[in-house]
């Protein structure tokens, strides 16, 4: 096997039985941008990567899963702190 960063799926190239070569887009640079975002991404401060986490769950909030949709179509009550007591 080829040594390299970037393994491309192995293809049969060659035009001994008429097949024309396969070609590839070139993806380096979005190989160079991703590379660059996550750098910029590390070298930020934990609360700005807090700060985004946030943005992130605001953006897309979580949906209820399935069992909790099923207890609450069938009104089953979920347990709480303060009937605990």
């Amino acid at each position: 096997m080829e040594s390299g960063k970037y393994l491309l799926p192995m293809v049969r190239i060659g035009t001994e039985d008429g097949m024309k070569p396969t070609q590839y887009p070139d993806v380096s640079e979005l190989l160079k941008a991703k590379e660059a975002h996550r750098e910029r991404l590390a070298r930020l401060s934990f609360e700005e990567k807090i700060a985004i986490v946030e943005q992130l769950r605001q953006a897309f909030p979580k949906k209820p899963s399935p069992v909790q949709k099923k207890k609450r179509l069938v009104g089953i009550k979920q347990p709480t702190s303060s009937s605990q007591s």
